[in-house]
């Protein structure tokens, strides 16, 4: 994934940089989906840690995280799709 970037220049480099933000996106959403069903499944199961603390809230943050890095990627695809190329890497 990263050595199509350093290959191409261009039109191509920024199509494959989209790509790539986009498949990252996609592949981290679907991990924060599974994540947040295994936490739900967690919490179905009523276990504990140490002191009545349920363990779903220890696995809660995984989820979280998984979202907020496909929000990043999301966010680093939209950026490189507003933004145009400076003239002298569009050719």
């Amino acid at each position: 994934m990263d050595l199509a970037p350093r290959l191409l220049s261009g039109k191509p480099k920024r199509f494959i940089e989209i790509l790539i933000q986009i498949v990252s996106c996609i592949v981290t959403a679907i991990l924060a989906k599974a994540t947040y069903d295994y936490v739900w499944i967690e919490k179905s199961l009523e276990s504990f840690l140490l002191d009545g603390i349920p363990s779903y809230w220890a696995f809660a943050i995984i989820p979280i995280g998984f979202t907020l890095i496909s929000l990043n990627f999301l966010f680093q695809a939209i950026h490189l799709i507003k933004n145009p190329l400076p003239p002298k890497e569009s050719k």
